[in-house]
């Protein structure tokens, strides 16, 4: 099974930054770019605890 891994095309689902599959693309490598953030994002209470780190980081450099 890893033989026929490395004798394929490539194909890329890329995860996060975009530079990523931007770079494989450029190198002719069948790449989709999925939009997805963390939960985080949609959960209130993680998005209030985040934000309270972020203002003691700002205040606390």
């Amino acid at each position: 099974m890893i033989n026929d891994l490395f004798s394929s095309e490539l194909q890329v689902i890329n995860i996060g930054l975009s530079v990523f599959s931007d770079n494989l693309r450029t190198e002719k490598v069948k790449t989709v770019q999925l939009d997805w953030k963390p939960s985080i994002f949609n959960n209130a209470e993680m998005a209030g605890l985040l934000k309270r780190y972020q203002n003691l980081l700002l205040k606390n450099p």
